[in-house]
């Protein structure tokens, strides 16, 4: 099933369990190499020299709704590995879903330590729902 909208979120609901923090918003999730695949309730984008990139959906995540429109609306949008250590050393961090679109993420806490993301890329981030309106696949 991997790569495909469906109704068992059982991976995602064990995983968000795992806090009860309310000051944390989402969780990354990760495959058993050890790669970004997704967060709990989102797909992930993130900001790496210069060039936004996604995580490729293999053989785990799901390819969501919104990750399809911008990625369609955004061509330049590499979709490859990520890892953890990318994601620590991401200029900014994305969260995209179809209910929420893309919300920029403003602090990352992992393994202890917390990565503030530079917040002058969050109007980038919005311009992800702006590109997937104009496309007529997003109501704003």
């Amino acid at each position: 099933l991997a790569g495909l909208k469906h109704l068992n979120r059982l991976e995602q609901v064990m995983a968000r369990a795992e806090w009860a923090d309310p000051s944390i918003a989402d969780g990354l999730m990760s495959n058993t190499s050890g790669l970004v695949v997704c967060a709990t309730s989102a797909n992930v984008f993130a900001r790496i020299n210069g060039r936004w990139h996604t995580p490729e959906i293999l053989n785990c995540g799901v390819a969501g709704v919104m990750r399809a429109h911008i990625l369609q609306a955004n061509p330049q949008i590499q979709v490859r590995p990520i890892s953890l250590t990318d994601i620590q050393n991401a200029e900014a961090l994305a969260l995209t879903n179809a209910v929420r679109g893309a919300r920029p993420v403003g602090v990352l806490r992992l393994n202890q330590r917390e990565v503030r993301f530079d917040p002058r890329f969050f109007d980038e981030v919005h311009g992800f729902n702006l590109g997937a309106a104009a496309a007529g696949r997003l109501a704003c």
